[in-house]
């Protein structure tokens, strides 16, 4: 079999099981590569600015969406599953307040952590559903070269306009169109999209910017290629928050990389794997959703372990664990609203808020 030939295997239900073993014991190695440091690298560009954030205030441009009755209406439609799910099992219903609440958390979020790291030239988009809007965008977006706008940038638009994320409660960061798309009310998956939004900018071995950038956003369409971008991703958000954030926030942000990371392994291994047409229908989602669940269950280990380690270490004479404790987190992004962070010492003269959420 030469090199250039896909790897196929058709899967029987004697071999079923063993693909889901396979699938979550490849994530296993996973839950070594997103261990935090305690030091942070800012920004990708200039390594004299790598130990400080580069900037306290993002100038990135925001746009708020306002009412979309048809997309609302296809919202309503595609969320009633999860309602029902929530009451089902007597869980809250967040109130149209507490969302609005929510989502200005993440964008506070995701601009601290985008200012920080010096990225400024960026589009953040809150519940925005304009394909007129994002085309002029792709076209306009220097960043990336004509071959890559009109191909990948072209799938990603008709994405884009046929599955609106809006209606989805999608987070997404598009290379093509150089903007942020925060659409959910987790603020803790913004802070994980902006990641992969530097991890874009990071990419200088493919080319100057212009080619480069377009390249390595192509690269995302060839197996496995996304489960790298997810771990640099990863390991990178992981340490911000260890840096940056609170022992609570930090302890619910492990499950939730974990969970991506472990729905990325099984993606990718399905991108080469074909389901026996003998195998249920529900194979291909039930495979995801074993991947993200085992992500998650590691994520929590993980972290379970982290604090049992720093109590050891707390509990010999006093000695502090590496990086715990509110007096070794740096206090750089002010973003007072958002209770999570560790208190600034000042307040920041501009104030980034969500004021027409629909």
């Amino acid at each position: 079999m030469s090199s250039s030939t896909p790897v196929v295997c058709y899967l029987t239900r004697n071999s079923f099981t063993n693909l889901i073993l396979g699938g979550l014991l490849c994530s296993v190695p996973i839950s070594f590569l997103g261990c935090a440091s305690d030091s942070y690298r800012y920004g990708f560009d200039n390594p004299n600015l790598a130990n400080q954030p580069i900037s306290e205030e993002s100038s990135a441009t925001l746009l708020v969406g306002g009412e979309k009755p048809r997309i609302d209406q296809i919202e309503k439609i595609v969320q009633t599953p999860r309602r029902m799910i929530r009451k089902l099992f007597r869980l809250p219903i967040p109130d149209p307040d507490e969302s609005a609440t929510q989502r200005e958390q993440a964008l506070l979020l995701a601009d601290g952590y985008l200012a920080s790291n010096g990225i400024s030239d960026l589009n953040i988009d809150v519940r925005v559903y304009d394909p007129k809007l994002q085309w002029q965008r792709l076209n306009e977006n220097e960043r990336i070269s004509p071959l890559w706008k009109f191909t990948g940038g072209t799938i990603g638009w008709l994405r884009y306009t046929i599955l609106p994320m809006r209606a989805f409660h999608t987070d997404h960061y598009d290379p093509f169109t150089n903007t942020l798309h925060l659409n959910s009310t987790r603020p803790l998956q913004a802070l994980y999209e902006s990641s992969l939004a530097k991890q874009y900018r990071k990419q200088r071995h493919l080319g100057p910017a212009k080619v480069g950038t377009g390249a390595y956003a192509m690269l995302q369409y060839v197996p496995f290629v996304p489960l790298y971008h997810n771990i640099k991703a990863s390991s990178d958000v992981v340490t911000f928050a260890h840096v940056h954030l609170n022992e609570d926030l930090e302890s619910e942000l492990y499950p939730m990389v974990y969970s991506r990371l472990g729905s990325t392994v099984v993606s990718e291994t399905l991108s080469v794997v074909t389901v026996s047409p003998s195998a249920p229908f529900y194979t291909t989602p039930l495979l995801r959703v074993s991947g993200g669940i085992f992500g998650r269950l590691t994520g929590k280990a993980v972290m379970l372990e982290r604090n049992r380690r720093k109590n050891e270490f707390a509990s010999v004479g006093g000695i502090q664990w590496p990086g715990f404790g509110t007096q070794n987190k740096k206090k750089s992004l002010d973003v007072q609203q958002v209770s999570f962070f560790q208190p600034a010492e000042k307040k920041s003269s501009t104030t980034r808020s969500i004021s027409a959420l629909d």
